[in-house]
């Protein structure tokens, strides 16, 4: 988490607690929301097709459509929590200067590919507003981007925040352990 932000500010509110309320709240009640919507449209496709024997192919696009706002919704969440899975055996075995270096480094590579993510992302909706989705003409094309363009900006925040939390962090222990 975000922990250099847990720091209290004048109300005696932590900063994070503020950012994740912005943030936090609504996204996950988006992600809840795509989750929940896609788990009943595949239950209804099963129910539909092999017990009424009634074809609704639209429930696979729409259910689909949802997988990808879920999945690029809840990358924003994961970088809000810090809660990626990650393996660590090796960084864990290396001095805590050099990990927090190559931390760093791996951080920046990730802001990289947000921000190119992002890029593509905005260029893509700007350019496929003409396109509909197959059995869904209602639904626009545009709608498998959105969830890019709403997520990277936030992974990329996250990030950056994290990035200068353990800076501070590995600054201060520094300062410790010179004084």
């Amino acid at each position: 988490m975000l922990d250099f932000l847990e720091n209290s500010t004048a109300k005696g509110k932590s900063l994070m607690k503020t950012v994740s309320g912005w943030f936090g709240k609504p996204i996950q009640a988006i992600a809840l929301a795509a989750t929940l919507s896609m788990v009943l449209l595949a239950s209804g496709q099963v129910l539909f097709r092999y017990i009424l024997r009634i074809s609704v192919p639209w429930t696979e696009e729409v259910a689909r459509v949802l997988f990808i706002w879920m999945i690029f919704i809840g990358t924003a969440l994961v970088e809000l929590d810090g809660s990626q899975v990650r393996t660590t055996m090796l960084i864990d075995t290396f001095p805590k200067k050099i990990r927090a270096a190559w931390e760093g480094i791996v951080t920046l590579f990730s802001i990289t590919f947000q921000a190119a993510l992002l890029i593509g992302s905005v260029k893509s909706f700007s350019t496929e507003a003409h396109l509909s989705l197959g059995s869904v003409p209602w639904l626009d094309y545009r709608a498998l981007f959105l969830p890019m363009i709403i997520a990277a900006p936030l992974c990329i925040f996250f990030m950056i925040a994290n990035l200068i939390g353990a800076a501070k962090k590995l600054l201060a222990d520094a300062g410790r352990e010179g004084a």
